[in-house]
């Protein structure tokens, strides 16, 4: 776990230790139902914490929270008393932990193991010391407690694709909170529809807005196994995942993932333009309690969650227009708007159309260029050398878009995208688009 390997502060308080000490309690001995004992300064036989440690004997145990100052430790002499109290706690104890948030000395350590052996001769509980150091290994081996109490020191791996989120994500269908909801109900889901309607868009919507829910997310380019297996093998590098003598990449991340769930570390795994559903379902986690996207063309996945995203229809094209910002609302816009929502209604490509306004009023505002200007001009627009535009994402977008559209639409499509004031997308590579699209609204 990346963001602990540096030195984790102790608590400032003895309410916040114990806090800690209960969250990995819970975590390590794998019983959800460990409780405090009451509550400071109530009568607690030195115990603060006990609960069934399944981890060990399944036995009950007690759990004593010592928080000191800065460079104090805990003595024998107080190692002793707490003893001495939780030998009175009933039901009786099979274990007794010391957790101190200093560092323990050897003698004090040394004490610890000459009276758990002591004690085991005599029929009562085993005494162990968890001093500082101990407990910031606990906290690295169980991220998802390290993540609640030092959010400053967890950043979680996060591993998408290049391809940028839309400025203006536009979802009147609500399927971004359809997809939140399908999650917690089924972990798994399937984002279905044609290409361009934004499936990809939607799980990196989703992907950016419950980053901070996961230990991890990661992006897998799903369309043959072998994209797969190479995005697995990249996981398995940069996650540290030890590889299998005689099994894939893939094979190795399912058994690391099972590893993750009994910590309780749960990722986001996204499938990425799945187009076979017997090859996705091998590279898929075996235990459900992770969580995981798939966007894809097909219909038919069986026994997995389903948001289906359709194309527009001819209100919710007007409404995107409304919502969008345009230049100042004159006559001229209006008239562009009304020409384009004339053939908005057989229209299946949403994203390409926010794309194409985005990166084409991006061109435009760099420009500095008006409205009047850029709807006046034939020809003898010149490219700078170093504008650049996202060719691996909008190309093909582009391409299914202009398609689909009719000519006139085509028309208005690039005019009125060159009314747009916002600065949209990032833009990463200079293409042949915008000469492509231009020469498309002079036919």
């Amino acid at each position: 776990m990346n963001p602990t390997d540096q030195a984790i502060p102790p608590p400032k308080t003895w309410e916040e230790f114990e806090d800690l000490c209960l969250a990995l309690v819970r975590a390590v001995w794998q019983d959800a139902a460990a409780q405090k004992n009451g509550g400071q300064g109530q009568q607690q036989l030195g115990v603060d914490i006990f609960g069934i440690n399944h981890a060990q004997d399944g036995g009950l145990w007690g759990v004593q929270c010592i928080a000191m100052p800065d460079g104090q430790s805990v003595g024998v002499a107080r190692i002793n008393q707490e003893l001495a109290k939780a030998d009175q706690f009933r039901p009786k104890l099979a274990g007794f932990i010391v957790a101190t948030s200093s560092l323990a000395d050897g003698r004090v350590l040394q004490h610890c193991k000459i009276s758990s052996n002591e004690r085991a001769v005599q029929g009562h509980f085993s005494v162990f010391i968890f001093d500082w150091t101990q407990i910031q290994n606990l906290l690295r081996a169980n991220p998802q407690v390290a993540k609640k109490f030092y959010p400053e020191l967890f950043v979680a791996p996060v591993y998408w694709p290049a391809v940028p989120l839309v400025e203006k994500f536009f979802d009147p269908s609500n399927s971004l909170a359809l997809l939140q909801n399908q999650l917690q109900a089924e972990n798994s889901v399937v984002v279905q529809g044609v290409g361009g309607v934004g499936k990809t868009q939607l799980a990196l919507k989703y992907c950016h807005e419950h980053q901070a829910k996961y230990a991890g997310i990661w992006w897998f380019q799903a369309e043959t196994a072998s994209t797969l297996e190479q995005d697995c093998i990249l996981f398995c590098h940069r996650q540290s995942v030890p590889l299998i003598e005689g099994a894939s990449a893939g094979q190795a991340l399912q058994a690391w993932l099972v590893e993750q769930v009994k910590r309780q570390a749960h990722w986001l795994l996204v499938y990425d333009n799945a187009q076979d559903v017997k090859i996705a379902r091998n590279f898929l986690p075996q235990l459900g309690l992770h969580h995981v996207i798939i966007t894809s063309r097909i219909s038919n996945w069986p026994g997995l969650g389903n948001v289906a995203l359709n194309g527009w229809s001819k209100q919710e094209g007007v409404q995107f227009f409304a919502v969008s910002n345009l230049r100042d609302s004159n006559k001229m816009e209006t008239f562009l708007i009304d020409k384009l929502v004339q053939d908005l209604s057989g229209l299946q490509l949403p994203l390409a159309l926010i794309l194409a306004f985005s990166y084409i009023g991006r061109y435009v505002c760099d420009m500095e260029l008006s409205p009047g200007q850029i709807l006046g001009l034939r020809s003898g627009i010149k490219l700078p050398n170093d504008y650049i535009l996202h060719a691996s994402a909008a190309l093909p977008t582009f391409r299914l878009t202009f398609a689909k559209l009719s000519a006139p639409s085509i028309t208005w499509t690039v005019r009125l995208a060159f009314c747009r004031t916002s600065a949209g997308i990032p833009v990463l590579r200079k293409t042949r688009l915008f000469a492509a699209c231009f020469a498309a609204s002079r036919c």
